[in-house]
């Protein structure tokens, strides 16, 4: 659904557990959260619409829902690592935001050069994540 392309995902500053929700920016400066960033949880959204949750996130760890999920039905976010099952070899691509093209991209290194958008490949290929850069940084060197 196109609405996911307006969540957010981050990892909770307390305790580094991944959450989804709405990004939201403060001045405040609370005890966990120099950099005033905050996520409002979607499963508290939907219980109590009026008020909900928030999260403090570490504000390195924030990306964006592309709004695509990949070939088993997982949200695809900024962040993420892909892989085309369906090429020989093991490529590895990073979702990115902007800068090469605008909107959403994946940056497969050096073995695809041309910059095509992100609605490109998962019209093209059977994109599948496999990780993220944030809780495997070396997973693009594996």
């Amino acid at each position: 659904m196109m609405n996911d392309r307006y969540l957010f995902r981050g990892k909770r500053l307390a305790d580094s557990e991944w959450h989804v929700g709405n990004l939201a920016k403060t001045g405040q400066d609370h005890e966990n959260d120099k950099q005033g960033r905050y996520l409002r949880t979607v499963e508290c959204f939907q219980i109590k619409p009026d008020r909900g949750s928030w999260q403090c996130v570490d504000p390195v760890t924030i990306g964006q829902c592309t709004g695509l999920r990949d070939k088993n039905g997982t949200l695809i976010f900024e962040g993420d690592v892909l892989t085309n099952p369906d090429w020989l070899n093991d490529v590895k691509g990073i979702v990115k935001f902007g800068s090469e093209v605008c909107g959403f991209w994946i940056y497969w290194g050096t073995y695809y050069a041309n910059t095509r958008d992100i609605l490109f490949w998962a019209n093209e290929c059977s994109l599948e994540i496999i990780g993220n850069i944030h809780d495997n940084e070396n997973l693009m060197n594996n």
